[in-house]
């Protein structure tokens, strides 16, 4: 980076693929370097900022940017293979596109709530569906989606207003749900684990939808602060989940019976 560059604070995203570190920045840059040498192997310039995950499949990674235009590119020269442009937008948002990869298909959740699926290879469209918010403010503003994770022949991602199941195979709605929550859910055998945004953690029938427990995590805190509290990442173990909170305190929740067995600040 130039010291004019380095003024600016870009953040990164990384992928790798044997050796080879593939870097996207939100200063418009891509570029991958050897990790044994720190070599530069090659380096691109992009007309906007990056804003996504980097997902790899074969000799290829996959990128959005901020405008939502997804690419295809080549690990080892940089050379775009393909791109496909999703719905464009004037007013630009914060909000992280997700992808995830099968070998047949790439599934891209763009900053403004539409799923597609793309051929791997070519690029094109095979399917799309929207989780819009229909006025311009939500749309653009407010609405806020989770990571998609894609499990056997099904798609599971949530925005700030329901949890959604899709068909990957044909875009098909399976199943939604009703439940506040940003943060990626969490599959085990044929139960779905989420976190809402009020602090419930919440048992799902993976393949119905069905709310099979839910158990309110903030149980012991001052009733004075918990308007202020709010989950921000979780992750699973065989019996418990291990939950960050936006105070600073890490919570260790038994998934048998739903009780905070651990409070660490």
């Amino acid at each position: 980076y130039s010291k004019l560059e380095k003024k600016n604070n870009p953040f990164l995203f990384f992928a790798q693929k044997n050796n080879i570190l593939v870097i996207a920045d939100n200063i418009s840059k891509l570029y991958a370097i050897n990790i044994s040498t720190g070599e530069l192997i090659w380096s691109k310039n992009h007309s906007s900022a990056f804003n996504s995950e980097i997902k790899i499949s074969g000799d290829n990674f996959y990128v959005s940017d901020l405008n939502n235009l997804i690419m295809c590119i080549s690990i080892k020269t940089g050379e775009q293979r393909w791109s496909f442009q999703s719905e464009y937008k004037f007013i630009k948002t914060l909000n992280k596109t997700s992808i995830v990869l099968d070998n047949n298909a790439v599934y891209f959740l763009n900053s403004v709530g539409d799923l597609t699926a793309l051929d791997i290879r070519k690029g094109f469209l095979k399917w799309q569906i929207s989780n819009q918010n229909n006025t311009l403010f939500n749309k653009y503003f407010l609405n806020q989606n989770s990571k998609v994770v894609m499990y056997d022949d099904s798609i599971f991602f949530s925005n700030n207003n329901e949890l959604y199941s899709i068909d990957k195979t044909n875009g098909f709605l399976k199943w939604k749900k009703k439940v506040q929550t940003v943060l990626s859910p969490i599959i085990a055998d044929k139960y779905l684990f989420i976190v809402t945004s009020n602090n419930f953690f919440v048992i799902l029938d993976k393949s119905t939808g069905k709310i099979l427990r839910s158990n309110f995590i903030l149980k012991d805190f001052n009733p004075k602060k918990i308007k202020n509290i709010y989950p921000n990442g979780f992750v699973a173990s065989i019996k418990k989940i291990y939950l960050s909170m936006n105070n600073g305190e890490l919570l260790t929740i038994d998934i048998k019976n739903g009780t905070t067995s651990n409070r660490v600040k």
